[in-house]
């Protein structure tokens, strides 16, 4: 808890910004209430990972981007380069329980200008053009593929035509928009029913996610063979599609054999980051977290997080290659990626499709496909979650409009911010969907997530010395290393893995989050007007007679 001499500090500055505007901040409590616990938080951080699109991604790019990668030693080494990411985020949160997380964050312990750029650019327009892009990849890597092959499997052509027409561009920004509303409706009505239906879904997904790990650790190699030939030859006339798209691969000139490679396995994280980086999305939500200013609580809502993630990794990693077959998976990986029309399948690749194939029970599919919907439905709830509380938290701060700082009474939320940031996501989906160039601008926007961790991990090193009486006051500062703030050292480290990883986004051009047609210019326009937005508030406020410097060394009230 923050010390008497911190609030009194707190209250003066208030008493010296008085102006036309009477205080520092808009009102004195948030108006939220912490209605989370901490289960609730590790819950919805678990569902940020979005790990069946994540996951489906990773076994479908990383046989082909990374030959030789190892999927059991990846998740070790995922643990390996996350793990301080998580510990310092636990450390700051504990520090600054507050809403807005990364926002207040780096507005506090770098420089406001630096904490709103980030936080404007990232949670509000990249994160929006996330959310809807989750949204779409709903209907096309989780529902066309699924409901295609239990269809073929049971032989209803309904089902066959539903997964066709999800996976085109009307079906994928129907279900969007449906998803986008759906979040908007369980954020409107409050932290407790969001935590509600989460559990419900997060059950049901756990339930789908544990029958895809026993089937394929019940399954054989050879029986997965006759599995999947028996659903292939309704596309090919090839009695053995199987070892024929594997003889494809070769043909074509990619070796399905590869060793096993210990750089490709080290630098296939870089797939899996695109996951595991939304394990401490529940900071921008530390304001409605009990007990959230306890490093222990928030260990086990981050790190627990990270190691819940990375133990279903290892699990469905290992149980699906050894059924499925190492040299199958890549070569599948590289038809589909390349076009090949060895790959005569209408779906993707993706270990749900396996896993139907392999046991094509109509609940168990039930289970699998609620999996996938599920766990990336409430990534996409996430998006306004998060979202809104960091325009809440600026205008708070007064460098967003005031009025996206209201919060209704009856449910405590910031309604007006949940409907903005909303409708912008449904604006990104329709331009993502019909708009084919607006696609070339999302490949490296992957970046700006990995800029806003690198941020507040900066701010965990310098926090302790530039705002001495903010870290004093947290129970976190009594952990030194020969005098050193414990929370500087592991932000050092973090920064240290952050900045590899940003750099090999930058340059290996696999990942195909480098691009320079028109998404590289993108992400840094974004971040461009996201800065002058800044000092234009800034310009505002002190024609208005508000300093807003005197805000940013003051700690957001709850």
């Amino acid at each position: 808890m923050l010390n008497a001499k911190y609030y009194h500090k707190r209250f003066v500055l208030g008493f010296l910004g008085l102006a036309k505007t009477q205080r520092v901040f808009i009102r004195e409590a948030t108006g939220l209430v912490r209605a989370w616990s901490i289960w609730d938080a590790f819950i919805y951080n678990v569902m940020c990972l979005a790990i069946p699109v994540g996951f489906g991604l990773y076994f479908s790019l990383a046989p082909f981007d990374f030959p030789g990668a190892d999927v059991v030693l990846a998740t070790l080494f995922t643990i390996f380069v996350f793990l301080p990411v998580g510990i310092a985020y636990a450390m700051m949160t504990s520090t600054l329980p507050r809403t807005g997380g990364d926002y207040v964050f780096q507005s506090r312990g770098l420089h406001p200008a630096i904490g709103f750029m980030n936080g404007f650019a990232f949670i509000v327009i990249i994160d929006a053009l996330f959310t809807a892009i989750d949204g779409v990849l709903i209907g096309t890597i989780v529902l066309s593929p699924s409901l295609n092959v239990l269809g073929v499997a049971v032989g209803n052509q309904a089902l066959q035509a539903a997964g066709t027409w999800f996976g085109t561009a009307t079906g994928s920004f129907i279900f969007c928009v449906i998803c986008i509303i759906y979040s908007w409706l369980i954020c409107l009505l409050g932290m407790k029913t969001f935590a509600i239906t989460q559990k419900v879904a997060f059950v049901i997904g756990l339930i789908g996610a544990a029958a895809t790990v026993l089937i394929f650790a019940s399954a054989s190699n050879s029986a997965f063979i006759s599995a999947f030939n028996t659903f292939a030859r309704a596309y090919t006339s090839n009695p053995d599609p199987y070892h024929a798209m594997i003889n494809a691969a070769n043909s074509g000139g990619f070796v399905t054999n590869q060793p096993p490679s210990l750089s490709a396995t080290f630098l296939s994280v870089t797939i899996l980051g695109f996951s595991f980086v939304g394990m401490a999305w529940s900071v921008q939500n530390a304001g409605e977290i009990k007990d959230a200013s306890k490093f222990k609580n928030q260990t086990i809502i981050i790190v627990g997080c990270l190691l819940f993630g990375a133990a279903l990794l290892g699990l469905l990693g290992f149980f699906m290659v050894r059924a499925v077959g190492k040299e199958f998976l890549a070569a599948v990986g590289y038809l589909f990626l390349t076009g090949n029309s060895a790959y005569s399948i209408p779906v993707g690749p993706y270990y749900y499709l396996f896993a139907i194939i392999l046991n094509p029970n109509p609940i168990l599919a039930f289970f699998i496909i609620a999996w996938g919907v599920l766990w990336v439905v409430y990534p996409v709830a996430a998006g306004p979650m998060g979202g809104a509380r960091f325009m809440l938290a600026a205008a708070f701060d007064r460098t967003l409009p005031t009025k996206l700082g209201g919060v209704s009474e009856r449910f405590h939320t910031p309604s007006l911010a949940i409907a903005v940031y909303c409708i912008l996501s449904i604006v990104f989906a329709a331009l993502y969907v019909y708009v084919p160039v607006v696609g070339t601008f999302t490949l490296d926007v992957a970046l700006g997530l990995v800029v806003l961790l690198i941020g507040t991990c900066a701010a965990c090193i310098i926090l302790p010395y530039k705002n001495k009486e903010i870290y004093e006051s947290a129970a976190i500062s009594k952990y030194k290393v020969g005098g050193v703030p414990l929370m500087s050292i592991v932000g050092a480290i973090s920064l240290v893995l952050l900045l590899w990883l940003l750099y090999a986004y930058a340059t290996i051009n696999a990942l195909g989050v480098n691009s320079l047609g028109g998404s590289a210019e993108f992400l840094f326009g974004v971040y461009i007007f996201s800065l002058a937005l800044y000092y234009v508030a800034k310009w505002y406020r002190k024609r208005e007679g508000m300093d807003l410097s005197l805000v940013f060394k003051a700690i957001p009230p709850e």
